[in-house]
């Protein structure tokens, strides 16, 4: 659960549904990919990110395991 109001967004300005994907990252460490994607509440603003740690099923990569990191809430 995040506290949606400590990041001072308008109200009616976001949505209580996060959507992802709009931004996504990949990188590979010691033969593991790993990617990272942008937690959204509305086109503008963010909530946090989606770190994903990716395993290689012999067809396809497949997340094995996320992890969410909270955004610092903008400081007025």
């Amino acid at each position: 659960m995040v506290e949606l109001l400590k990041f001072h967004y308008l109200p009616g300005t976001f949505s209580p549904s996060p959507g992802v994907g709009q931004e996504e990252n990949y990188s590979a460490e010691n033969g593991v990919l790993y990617g990272t994607t942008i937690v959204y509440i509305s086109p503008a603003g963010h909530i946090g990110t989606l770190l994903i740690k990716y395993f290689w099923d012999g067809k396809m990569y497949r997340a094995k395991s996320i992890q969410f990191e909270e955004a610092e809430p903008f400081k007025e």
